[in-house]
């Protein structure tokens, strides 16, 4: 059954910029009824939350400070959530660093993401706009999470983290226990503020590689969101989206 995002309520962290601004977006111009942006960049996240304002309209987006390596900010912006808009249906765990020191790419990448899992089992099934269908967690991981990459080696083992972490809590056979479908988006290289500097360290250009642009990835990503398979991990790379087959 395809997943309705109409009037559907979303929670999208590392929402402020990048792919997770463009996921926000995306989401609404698919009839999402509104979009909590959570993000840990306080500056951006206000700006962010002015233009979703300016092309969608008032009492569509809630911007809240999260920091989603620590469980009690994170929960508070799934209170802030339900409180601004009574409902919550899916959860986007995009928030991302791939900066050393290594500890901080693990604490956001893995232990985030795993926050974000248990806080929404908690909260989606009992807060979800319609009974008839179940809520959405999707797991943003990585291209190197499938084929890890050398000069990103914490980087590459936090996304194969998240692969794991997906197929198994999205299990079909949880779902009807769950009232949850639990889906991977694993994106090709992407022009993001970040990719875009270390892409010009590594000489990408010059050795003729290419990125799609977030407007890209999210609109592909919606693909995904709709039509996937509890525990299945789908690739979004150069605007296209298909699922990774595993090997048994």
């Amino acid at each position: 059954m395809v997943f309705e995002i109409k009037n559907k309520v979303a929670l999208v962290t590392g929402g402020a910029s990048g792919i997770g601004f463009e996921y926000c977006r995306e989401l609404l111009k698919n009839g999402a009824k509104a979009v909590t942006i959570a993000d840990v960049n306080e500056a951006l996240g206000d700006n962010a939350l002015l233009e979703v304002k300016k092309e969608f309209g008032e009492n569509r987006a809630i911007f809240v400070k999260t920091d989603v390596s620590n469980k009690e900010e994170f929960e508070n912006a799934f209170k802030k959530t339900v409180q601004a808009f009574k409902n919550i249906d899916i959860l986007i765990n995009n928030a991302a660093v791939f900066d050393p020191p290594w500890e901080r790419i693990v604490a956001v990448n893995v232990n985030g993401t795993i926050n974000g899992n248990l806080l929404a089992q908690s909260y989606l099934p009992k807060h979800r706009t319609s009974e008839d269908q179940a809520a959405l967690i999707v797991n943003v991981g990585s291209m190197a999470g499938l084929n890890p990459y050398s000069l990103l080696p914490v980087y590459s083992a936090t996304k194969f983290a998240i692969q794991g972490l997906t197929r198994t809590l999205g299990d079909p056979k949880f779902n009807d226990c769950t009232k949850l479908r639990i889906i991977g988006i694993f994106p090709g290289a992407t022009d993001t503020p970040k990719m875009k500097l270390f892409a010009l360290e590594h000489k990408w250009e010059e050795k003729g590689y290419e990125m799609q642009s977030p407007k890209q990835c999210a609109e592909a990503a919606m693909v995904a969101l709709k039509n996937a398979e509890s525990g299945s991990i789908w690739v979004v790379d150069e605007g296209k989206t298909y699922e990774y087959k595993f090997s048994n």
